[in-house]
């Protein structure tokens, strides 16, 4: 009984953290939070590759200190590539025992990005997978995202 976060995670900034919280909420008490992210996937895509944020040596520590103290799992992104959003979550909730998956509400998957959070709602309930949509954090510079930290550090 697992609760699944998705997304990058590449700078576990506060929107990051809303999905978690979110999901601690939501685990059953014998359940597991993990963040769920995809390898592989800037090389399939052919964007260009970048460092991460956060340093894979600080990962668990910063971890350590959310709610319910997610722990990482990758998949690779050539597992899922060509799933539409109903394959996808038949493919987790086999794979990782996913009860429930949490996602941002400016999320989308399956094939060529094509499912939004609506569409995997329905794929959700018809699979009995729960799906939760967290809406996106924001402060007074607008929504907190990894491109905004990027652009912070640059300067």
């Amino acid at each position: 009984m697992n609760v699944l976060c998705l997304g990058k995670f590449d700078a576990l900034h506060r929107g990051h953290q809303a999905l978690a919280a979110h999901a601690a909420r939501i685990c059953p008490p014998a359940g597991q939070v993990r963040l769920l992210h995809f390898t592989g996937m800037a090389e399939a895509l052919g964007w260009p590759a970048r460092l991460p944020l956060v340093s894979p040596a600080d990962r668990q520590r910063i971890l350590a200190r959310w709610p319910a103290s997610p722990s990482e799992i990758e998949l690779p992104f050539a597992a899922i590539r060509d799933l539409d959003a109903s394959g996808f979550l038949s493919l987790i909730r086999e794979r990782f025992a996913a009860t429930a998956i949490v996602i941002g509400d400016d999320f989308r998957g399956g094939r060529g990005r094509s499912a939004d959070a609506a569409e995997f709602a329905r794929a959700g309930a018809a699979l009995g997978v729960e799906v939760a949509t967290v809406p996106a954090v924001a402060d007074q510079g607008g929504v907190v995202s990894s491109t905004r930290v990027r652009a912070a550090l640059a300067v």
